[in-house]
Formats: C-alpha cells, structure tokens, sequence
C-alpha cells in the first residue's frame, strides 16, 4: 500500500518515487485498509534509483507483483514498466487493443509480446504476478497460472526509470522521463523481486 505522499519502494533500498498528482491516493483497497493509486486521468509514478536506473532492469532473472483494478484504457497501455520499447526493458501491459491479453513485454530473450489471455476487465481487483528465470517466463493471475514458455536470454539494460500506470521512452538516466502509454488504472502492493517466484510464493503473495 501506499503512503499519503510517495510511492514506498519496500526493497529497503529507500527508491520511493514522488506522485504526479496529490490526489492518486485512495481508500479503496485489494486489501480493505491502505491506500492504492487511482492513476486515471493519465496519471502515473516514477520510481528512480537515483543513479544509473539499473536497479530494476531484470537481467536473467526478476518476477514484479502487483494489484490491478481496470483494464488499460489506451492501446499497449503499461500497468509497470522498466521501457519495454525499442529493444530496452521491459513490461506488464495490455496488448495492442485486445480485451484480454495480458502481454509480459521482455526486450533482448525474444517474442518480445509474449501475451497470454485473460479477461480482468470486471472493475474487480485482480494480482498479477510476472516471473522470469531458470529459463522460463510465466504469468500469474489471482495466484493462477494462466501461461508459460521456456525461454532464456538477459532483458536489455535502460536507462528509463521504472514507472507505474505508463512508461518512459527516455531510455537515458540523463534525461527527463518521457512518459507514454498510460494506462488510467489502479494499482496497489507493487513488488520488484530479484528472483524468479515460484507459484507457491505467488500463492502467497
């Protein structure tokens, strides 16, 4: 959940990116208590290192977990995103203009859209769950396996930030964000591992 006035990395590594609105935060919750991040309105929330914006490029291995509520408004509109363009990054967003695919965007392993199906578009709150590593992509909803492939490879490396409800085409820490594909969503709990989880760590998530 999130505070009154940041958006709290709980890695302890203290990257808490600053809103783009005061008035994101709301009571309704996954969870009943907290707040979440209502980002309609083409809102959006950047996170940065503070350095080079390495800290959550993936690599071989990564899994990020989070709570949605609404389907993406705009086509390829991102729910979490580290770029995910241009060969750099990646992302968890809807796929083109479906109403049901769910693409895990890696840039660098190879079938970069990867999209399995699965309609969240209820006004419902619903726990995505992203993993890749040990040679395997997979995508969870509601702690349920909804698809997998094998693959292998290291996500490309960005300079973007990370960004919650959007992305950022920069693709250099040197320059400002700049934000496209915004989603116009809620989001709440959002995890970045450094490990690819297991089903029964997104179970319990």
């Amino acid at each position: 959940s999130f505070d009154d006035d940041t958006a709290s990395d709980n890695s302890g590594n203290d990257h808490h990116g600053v809103a783009s609105a005061t008035d994101i935060y709301s009571e309704d919750t996954a969870f009943g208590r907290g707040k979440s991040i209502n980002l309609n309105g083409n809102k959006y929330i950047t996170v940065s290192d503070g350095g080079d914006q390495s800290t959550f490029d993936g690599g071989s291995v990564f899994s990020v977990s989070f709570w949605a509520k609404e389907w993406p408004d705009n086509s390829w509109g991102a729910y979490v995103s580290k770029r995910g363009e241009s060969g750099q990054g990646w992302q968890v967003r809807r796929r083109g203009n479906t109403g049901d695919q769910i693409a895990f965007t890696l840039r660098g392993p190879g079938n970069d859209d990867w999209s399995p199906t699965r309609n969240i578009n209820d006004d419902q709150w619903h726990h995505l769950a992203a993993t890749w590593g040990g040679g395997k992509r997979v995508l969870y909803v509601d702690g349920i396996e909804v698809g997998s492939e094998n693959r292998g490879g290291n996500v490309n490396p960005t300079g973007s930030v990370l960004v919650f409800g959007a992305r950022d085409n920069s693709g250099n820490a040197g320059n400002p964000p700049q934000i496209q594909g915004q989603a116009n969503a809620w989001l709440d709990d959002i995890r970045f591992y450094r490990a690819s989880l297991t089903e029964e760590d997104v179970v319990s998530i």
